[in-house]
């Protein structure tokens, strides 16, 4: 209610300023204008009587009268003065953009409280039997082909369903997504995306490197550190990858990080009951770790590196 008020306090004062700048326009050059009218007829008697007949004159030809106007400018200045004061007041205590910026990023969850309210939605399809099965595979479809960051996902799955049912749902999901998002871009988009890049020289040598080593290059794109969307975007573009070959590539990267991170979840959710942390768990995740960080991003740095060496061989 404070806030409201103030805004309202603002507002109107803005107004009343923008009033007192227009509405004393008029008033100074009329009422100026009678003032000198008055004032020159008065002094036109005066030398009448003391001259003798009285002779035609031009009454008026315009300044306004000094005095006045200064007098009015004076009130009017004050007057907006006034009024912007006290908009500046109203503006102070309305709250202020940072502090509402700063309110909407204290809303912001964190990454564990995500994490627990999309336990908290697994849980609940996983207690509605097949229709919440059926419900998160379609979800998590959805969820891959538009977000992409699937690993939360995973884990708060191998949470919330049976290991033995959150391995083959999850890999549905995400499978199915990354799949689906290729075929619509191979089936609907490439085209015009081919036409637009005919003149790039580095799509015709992914192209022939594709027609090479279609399943490895198709594989070292997949665990490349590029985000989903392009990992499944970008070879839609190379006409003679065969989809087989990207298929077999989503499967091959695919499958073993679900089943990674669903046993991850479903070690999790049993810690949280009180039980004891797998030691070969551990030293699986260390290792995924290691060719995330390391060996992906060096072999498809390598890939590049060889692309760039047959440009320039073929320039010289």
């Amino acid at each position: 209610m404070m806030c409201s008020r103030s805004l309202h306090l603002a507002v109107a004062c803005l107004l009343c300023c923008i009033g007192s700048s227009i509405g004393f326009a008029p008033v100074r050059t009329v009422v100026g204008a009678r003032s000198t009218n008055n004032q020159q007829l008065e002094s036109l008697y005066r030398s009448n009587q003391v001259s003798g007949p009285r002779q035609s004159t031009l009454l008026y030809s315009g300044n306004p009268s000094k005095p006045l106007t200064s007098k009015v400018n004076k009130n009017k200045n004050n007057i907006a003065a006034l009024a912007i004061v006290l908009a500046g007041i109203g503006l102070t205590a309305y709250p202020s953009p940072c502090f509402a910026a700063s309110s909407i990023l204290s809303n912001i969850p964190s990454p564990s409280k995500f994490k627990e309210a999309i336990v908290s939605v697994l849980d609940g399809m996983s207690q509605s039997g097949t229709k919440g099965m059926v419900a998160y595979v379609l979800s998590f479809t959805a969820w891959t082909m538009t977000v992409g960051v699937t690993t939360p996902v995973e884990t708060a799955a191998g949470m919330a369903f049976p290991l033995k049912q959150s391995i083959p749902l999850s890999a549905l999901g995400k499978i199915g997504g990354a799949f689906c998002q290729y075929v619509l871009a191979k089936y609907l988009f490439s085209d015009y995306a081919r036409e637009k890049m005919k003149d790039n020289e580095w799509m015709g040598k992914i192209d022939k490197s594709f027609k090479s080593h279609p399943f490895g290059v198709a594989l070292i794109w997949r665990f490349s550190p590029l985000p989903e969307f392009v990992k499944n975007v970008g070879p839609s573009l190379v006409k003679t990858l065969k989809t087989r070959y990207q298929l077999l590539a989503i499967l091959a990267h695919g499958l073993p990080f679900t089943i990674l991170w669903s046993f991850m979840g479903a070690e999790t959710a049993a810690v949280a009951r009180g039980g004891e942390a797998s030691v070969l768990l551990k030293r699986l995740v260390a290792i995924i770790s290691s060719v995330g960080l390391f060996v992906s991003p060096t072999l498809f740095g390598m890939w590049l590196k060889g692309l760039g060496d047959d440009t320039k061989s073929e320039s010289q």
